[in-house]
C-alpha cells in the first residue's frame, strides 16, 4: 500500500515529460526496480481512499518527518 501512495504522488507532483508519462507506464518502470508486481493499482487507490482521512498518506508524513530530521542533524555539524 505505502509503494502505492508513493507511486500516486510521483504522478501527480511530478510533470515528467510535459505530462505525458502515465500512471501504468510509472508503474511498469518501478515495479522491477523495486521487485515489486502491482498491477490493479486502482483497486489498492480504493483502499487507500477507504482508509480515514489522516491515515491515507502516512508514508508520505514519515518520510518527510525523516528528511526534516536529516537535514536539523546536518545542521547541528
Amino acid at each position: 500500500m505505502d509503494y502505492v501512495v508513493w507511486m500516486y504522488a510521483l504522478f501527480v507532483i511530478l510533470n515528467m515529460n510535459g505530462g505525458t508519462v502515465s500512471l501504468k507506464t510509472l508503474f511498469d518502470f518501478f515495479n522491477p526496480v523495486f521487485d515489486m508486481d502491482v498491477r490493479d493499482y486502482a483497486q489498492y487507490f480504493r483502499a487507500i481512499r477507504s482508509r480515514k482521512r489522516n491515515e491515507r498518506t502516512s508514508v508520505l508524513h514519515l518520510q518527510i518527518e525523516k528528511l526534516i530530521e536529516r537535514m536539523e542533524k546536518a545542521d547541528n555539524k
